[in-house]
């Protein structure tokens, strides 16, 4: 019984502090002037300029030969893509084109590096008849070495013989 009794008394203190709490000290605070913080708003912000195009050097070429061939005859795709090849190598003189010339299994290893050395020269040549100084292309041959297809087929081997034409800074 005495808890109860204790209970109860305790009941109504906190009932008379609650209430005196509320009516005294939240309820005016409540009724007072409210401050509202402001928050200035940012400055728009003006984009910079677009920085400039950033020059592309011009993609690797691939020139197909015709089986033991290292004759080379270009067409009007290859003739622009060595327009752009030129206008590079005009602009960047620190550029160098390196020709690698490639074939296929068929042949003995000696033959096949001398194929290739003969097909990377030919497409030399022909750059230089275009205009781009002997000087600034470098030739190499990776004989049979290193295929892009698979030699077991007339497709693949055909795409092996090859001369590839690329930039070196």
């Amino acid at each position: 019984m005495r808890i109860i009794v204790i209970g109860v008394i305790v009941f109504i203190v906190w009932s008379l502090f609650s209430t005196w709490l509320f009516v005294s000290k939240l309820r005016p605070a409540m009724q007072g002037p409210v401050t509202v913080q402001t928050i200035p708003e940012p400055k728009a912000e003006i984009a910079e300029p677009p920085a400039p195009p950033v020059e592309v050097m011009p993609g690797e070429l691939m020139v197909s030969f015709n089986f033991d061939q290292s004759v080379f005859t270009s067409d009007q795709q290859t003739d622009s893509r060595i327009a752009e090849y030129k206008a590079w190598t005009d602009k960047h003189s620190e550029s160098v084109i390196v020709i690698t010339g490639h074939t296929d299994y068929i042949g003995t290893q000696e033959y096949n590096q001398q194929l290739g050395l003969r097909r990377a020269r030919a497409v030399q040549q022909y750059f230089a008849s275009k205009g781009i100084p002997a000087g600034r292309i470098t030739i190499v041959s990776e004989g049979k070495s290193r295929p892009v297809a698979d030699n077991a087929t007339s497709e693949g081997r055909a795409r092996n013989r090859r001369a590839e034409i690329s930039f070196k800074k």
